[in-house]
């Protein structure tokens, strides 16, 4: 439906209304989900995406796919927004985000079709009425499944982890873990084999070749990754390997006669973020050099020289004999540190240094005319020059340097770089995603038990029967979550948690509090746990949409089981066969799908999933669906040019 409205003499103004329903928002899903199809599960299929200005990128990333098609309709830019707004957290699961979008909306359409959420008996999804009021009451049984039923599932799935982490790490240890993490990322985009030497590699890169596992470490390199690695194009993957840090992208550019720097020990050096000539850090000429008088050039170069001699006489007496420098080096300037025994880097890179600074805490000098204090002196253990992929390098060894390594990303072409850097980066982030703070999962403090506000609900304006479970202490479903989650709140002084603290290296912390290593198996192990906890809890509701929407997500996460299956598996859709492993899935306590689609255990498992990324996704789902069922119509507003305007 269109209006116009008329803004004073000239202005004119169209505004149109359309209605929202669930029809269109499955079709934007639906349309948004077909898009990224193809590369879901770990054999996908990659996409080439072009621009105006013709540049070509092959990708198999959901959010980049997504973020590429520029979509216009009003609803899709909702959906997409969600999407990067989950992204920023997890940078992974694009795709499994529009996979539960998609088959939620679908089941909860066919609960509302039948009339489960507005009481009306069988329906047909035309009849506006009908469909309005069963939107509006599952919007409501979403929030309250997101009060009351998400934390007490959440406990039960963390308190899942614990124990799976606790099976796991009696077997391999957590270098294997991190190994297996990474895979998960790294073996959709590359073959088993290529996807095992990735992992092992960046796993070596994170912990420097140490067995013990450090958060500060893997914080480190995955938010300073991009200044870290080094790409080199028209190599095989095979020749990615890595270095000890850390590398500066310049050769020495002054050679000292007599004194051989790269065979030196006990090297002390010094950063000078600007030039040695009275240049600035961007290499204009000071006001001094532009505001000369007439006839004063030559005494200007004079006294260039003894500013340069001055400065390094005072570094050859506090024994310093390299300098970093961010700017060019003039040929007087080279002869005069020679002469001082002081070996010359020029045009280090902002970011080299930067880093440098962050590492050694130490500052760098803005000009030679600083005075040189503890807190700019650098004590280095060796310096070495290498050549990687044609470009020359300075290795600088810092003493009491945390362990990690530098990564070399090698591909057989320029994009095949980019994207294996992309890969990289991502499966870091899982690395990071993995680290979960103890104390979040104590709901004690956040959320209050079900069962505690059911029986005071005159403290929370809730009736008995709104909570969504029973009470019943017979019920053997409902004892069992309670347990679940009365065992996953535990503090920092439990001997629970202090045996979690025990196999993950002393003194780590995420902030200010300790932090414990959670993940789960890959290939769908996931999804089963959540469609048994819900399938569980859906006769234990007393409220009818309560227990409806737990039918309709339970489906979901089955639906996404087969959809993988069905990605993996080479005989296709087998209606038989899904149902044999399922069965076998719901009973295996831990079990997923191999990349063939066959059930495995997971010590033959290649995969590991940081849980905090998927409970994440999922969470984002439920608040992205509650907000759809809310809208009721789409309002353009667009103004009208007249030829006079």
């Amino acid at each position: 439906m269109m209006y116009y409205i008329r803004r004073g003499h000239d202005d004119k103004v169209t505004m149109t209304s359309s209605q929202v329903d669930l029809h269109l928002i499955l079709q934007v899903v639906s349309s948004l989900r077909k898009v990224v199809a193809s590369g879901y599960g770990p054999q996908c299929a990659h996409t080439l995406l072009t621009s105006q200005t013709g540049k070509a990128v092959v990708t198999s990333d959901g959010l980049t796919i997504i973020e590429a098609l520029n979509v216009a309709h009003p609803l899709a830019q909702v959906i997409v927004k969600a999407i990067q707004s989950c992204m920023r957290q997890t940078q992974d699961g694009a795709k499994t985000f529009l996979l539960l979008l998609d088959n939620l909306i679908i089941n909860i359409g066919h609960h509302i079709a039948k009339g489960c959420f507005s009481h009306s008996g069988l329906c047909s999804l035309s009849q506006p009425r009908v469909l309005q009021n069963g939107m509006l009451c599952a919007r409501k049984a979403i929030g309250e499944f997101e009060n009351d039923i998400l934390p007490i599932i959440k406990s039960a799935v963390y308190k899942r982890c614990l124990d799976f982490r606790e099976e796991v790490l009696q077997q391999i240890g957590m270098s294997e873990v991190l190994k297996r993490v990474c895979n998960a990322t790294i073996m959709p985009h590359y073959s088993g084999r290529v996807s095992n030497f990735m992992s092992d590699l960046l796993v070596m890169s994170v912990l420097g070749g140490q067995e013990a596992v450090s958060y500060s470490n893997i914080r480190f390199v995955s938010q300073y990754f991009q200044k870290l690695v080094v790409k080199v194009p028209n190599r095989g993957y095979s020749e990615c390997t890595t270095v000890e840090p850390l590398l500066i992208r310049n050769k020495v550019k002054v050679a000292v006669s007599g004194i051989n720097i790269l065979v030196e020990k006990e090297i002390k050096a010094l950063v000078l973020m600007s030039g040695v000539d009275l240049t600035t850090a961007s290499g204009d000429l000071n006001r001094e050099t532009i505001n000369i008088k007439h006839g004063t050039l030559t005494s200007l170069l004079l006294h260039r020289r003894k500013s340069v001699q001055s400065f390094a006489g005072t570094c050859q007496r506090l024994k310093i004999s390299l300098l970093l420098c961010s700017e060019t080096v003039p040929n007087y300037a080279g002869e005069i540190f020679e002469k001082h025994g002081i070996s010359v880097i020029a045009f280090v890179e902002s970011d080299d240094i930067e880093l440098l600074e962050m590492l050694t805490k130490k500052l760098a000098l803005s000009s030679i005319y600083d005075e040189i204090s503890d807190i700019n002196v650098i004590e280095l253990q060796k310096v070495s020059e290498m050549t990687i992929g044609g470009e020359n390098y300075t290795q600088l060894l810092v003493p009491g340097l945390i362990n990690w390594k530098h990564l070399i990303v090698c591909a057989p072409t320029v994009g095949l770089v980019d994207q294996a850097t992309i890969v990289f980066s991502k499966a870091l982030h899982a690395l990071n995603m993995c680290f979960v703070d103890i104390n979040t999962l104590n709901y004690d403090a956040e959320h209050e038990s079900v069962n505690e506000r059911a029986t005071n609900p005159a403290n929370h304006n809730l009736a008995e029967n709104d909570v969504g479970i029973t009470k019943s202490e017979d019920d053997e479903c409902v004892t069992e979550l309670d347990n679940v989650e009365k065992s996953a709140n535990f503090s920092k002084g439990d001997c629970f948690g202090k045996k979690i603290l025990a196999n993950d290296v002393e003194g780590d912390k995420l902030g200010d509090n300790s932090s414990v290593i959670l993940f789960i198996q890959g290939g769908g192990t996931f999804e089963v746990l959540m469609s048994v906890i819900l399938q569980r809890l859906v006769s234990k509701c007393t409220d009818v949409n309560t227990a409806e929407v737990c039918k309709a997500m339970s489906d979901m996460f089955k639906d996404c089981v087969h959809t993988l299956h069905d990605c993996t598996a080479k005989q296709g859709h087998d209606t038989r066969r899904l149902n044999e492993i399922w069965s076998k899935l719901q009973k295996e306590q831990s079990c997923g799908l191999s990349r063939r689609g066959n059930p495995i255990d997971w010590t033959n498992s290649p995969v590991f999933e940081p849980i905090a990324s998927k409970m994440h996704v999922f969470e984002c789902v439920v608040g992205l669906i509650k907000q759809l069922l809310g809208l009721d119509g789409i309002v353009s507003v667009k103004k009208i040019y007249t030829k006079e305007s």
